[in-house]
């Protein structure tokens, strides 16, 4: 397989061929991404093109979307574009670089800190780790930031 990576030189589209892989960044698909241009050429709306997720994808981000949808079903993936309808295989696979929860709560409990900032995951998640840290460092202070709140560390 030849490979070929981007240049912050290259000037215009990266060209959507036939027969190709692309690795793309931005899973999510935001808009004005290369992958959300990629998925609105026509990627979706093929049965011959699959789609591979290998991270994650927020539920309300055009990757979130498509992860969420079924086949046949219109995907916004920019409000300035009209839907696409999903024809193309599409599968999520875990390759995650992140540990486990269970290791990061045993690092947390190995460095026994006095207070622990929750700033990343979905509510479940947080809400997990609170408890967690509660049960197991007890002395702990436990705090999810509020946006524009200032907190002394």
């Amino acid at each position: 397989m030849e490979l070929e990576a981007g240049s912050k030189k290259r000037k215009g589209p990266i060209p959507f061929l036939p027969g190709c892989i692309y690795a793309l960044s931005s899973g999510m698909m935001s808009e004005k991404t290369v992958s959300n241009n990629f998925a609105r050429q026509g990627l979706l709306e093929n049965a011959k093109h699959g789609l591979f997720f290998v991270g994650y994808a927020d539920p309300e981000t055009p990757g979130g979307k498509i992860r969420a949808a079924k086949p046949g079903d219109m995907i916004t993936l920019d409000p300035a574009y009209p839907p696409v309808k999903l024809n193309c295989e599409t599968r999520v696979f875990d390759f995650s670089g992140h540990s486990t929860r269970d290791a990061i709560a045993d690092y947390i409990v190995k460095v026994a800190p006095k207070k622990v900032f929750l700033v990343h995951g979905d509510d479940g998640a947080v809400e997990w780790f609170r408890k967690e840290i509660h049960t197991r460092l007890p002395d702990a202070e436990v705090i999810v930031p509020e946006p524009g709140v200032e907190y002394e560390i």
